[in-house]
């Protein structure tokens, strides 16, 4: 998942977040408006992801023991969860790290993961803060920021798992010493052969406040048994150098919706776009650069893009910034950016989900009825 927005929230308050479910009455040849028939509160916390044959489900929560957020499995219908991060296993992750970003191969046979690096450092100018096999020997307030980064997408590296948790592979080599530092993503194609990331390499005192990414497309096979990645690629749309990959289209395997900025001094106004890997054509589906529009996903009949908007309160230009963000679910057509409606409304009095809520980022369930939010709050009742 694209954690990069909760990380930003989590350095400016004390936040919690909370899981909705939202079923939609809607018909497979919809392409624009649908009827919402209700919302009400997960009854299971935690980004939570079905797999591809809709069996099973993994959860990306925070465990009690280790105190790092790691990777759980379920089957539907159980709310018995497996931790399948949490057992060091040969040339695996150690499980006091944090795991972020989960995301189903389509095969339903891996996990992808980003997880936090063994060694890296926080340089304050005045003094570096080492962060050493998950243990952070700064200040409080220095530890916490690291925390809120590393949901971000930094200091973490792409791993891919067995759904045991048994079989886990680095696929990527991000560091202080190396080009890039971390990523958001990936976006995986149909077929499961193709993924695609977004790597900070950018100062984001140049690039601001997000930094400066590239959009890397990679070919991703099963050779003798061990997942690899070639033929690595940069397809950054020139200019556009805040960018986070969202999903390819279900039906489509050419177009990869992302959420990018072309203004390199103020990349808080975002709008979402349908990028064409294959011969580079990009369309932008909000025409709203000044407002944030991040998060878009792609329904399983490829038609409608849900996605998280500041759009219900441009006439505050606070909410499209990370201090003053409030933003809603809204959804459109996943084609032309049509028929765009609003979904939520947590900060509307008289709905079910009224509150201090903004919205964070909502799935699809496999049917395209029901929409799975993430949301953030300083105070949630």
């Amino acid at each position: 998942m694209k954690g990069r927005m909760k990380g930003l929230f989590w350095l400016l308050s004390c936040i919690v977040l909370s899981f909705f479910s939202l079923s939609v009455h809607s018909s497979p040849n919809c392409t624009d408006y649908c009827t919402i028939k209700s919302i009400s509160l997960s009854p299971i916390q935690g980004i939570n992801l079905l797999s591809p044959d809709g069996t099973k489900y993994l959860v990306n929560q925070l465990d009690p023991a280790t105190q790092k957020t790691q990777i759980y499995i379920g089957n539907v219908g159980s709310d018995e969860l497996t931790c399948i991060t949490c057992t060091q296993y040969p040339n695996g992750p150690s499980p006091h790290r944090y795991h972020y970003q989960p995301a189903w191969h389509p095969s339903g046979e891996w996990i992808f993961m980003s997880v936090e690096n063994d060694y890296y450092y926080v340089d304050l100018l005045l003094f570096k803060v080492y962060i050493i096999n998950g243990t952070c020997d700064g200040p409080d307030a220095v530890c916490s920021a690291v925390l809120g980064w590393i949901q971000s997408g930094i200091y973490v590296n792409l791993w891919v798992c067995s759904i045991d948790g048994v079989h886990c592979y680095q696929l990527t080599n991000f560091s202080q010493e190396n080009l890039a530092n971390g990523y958001t993503g990936p976006a995986i194609s149909p077929d499961g052969k193709t993924l695609v990331w977004s790597q900070i390499v950018g100062n984001p005192l140049v690039y601001v406040p997000f930094g400066g990414w590239q959009l890397i497309r990679a070919n991703f096979e099963i050779v003798n048994g061990l997942p690899t990645i070639n033929n690595e690629t940069n397809i950054t749309p020139n200019g556009m150098n805040w960018n986070e990959p969202g999903c390819f289209n279900p039906v489509n395997g050419d177009l990869l919706y992302l959420t990018g900025s072309f203004d390199d001094s103020n990349q808080q106004g975002m709008d979402q776009y349908v990028l064409n890997v294959r011969t580079g054509d990009l369309v932008d589906l909000n025409n709203t650069p000044s407002i944030w529009d991040e998060h878009g996903l792609v329904s399983p009949n490829g038609k409608l893009l849900i996605f998280t908007s500041a759009y219900p309160y441009r006439a505050d230009s606070s909410s499209s910034t990370v201090a003053g963000y409030k933003t809603e679910i809204m959804m459109m057509n996943a084609v032309n950016g049509s028929g765009q409606v609003q979904l939520t409304h947590f900060r509307t009095p008289g709905y079910v989900e009224s509150g201090d809520a903004s919205a964070a980022v909502a799935f699809w369930n496999r049917d395209g009825n029901m929409i799975f939010m993430y949301t953030i709050s300083s105070n949630f009742n």
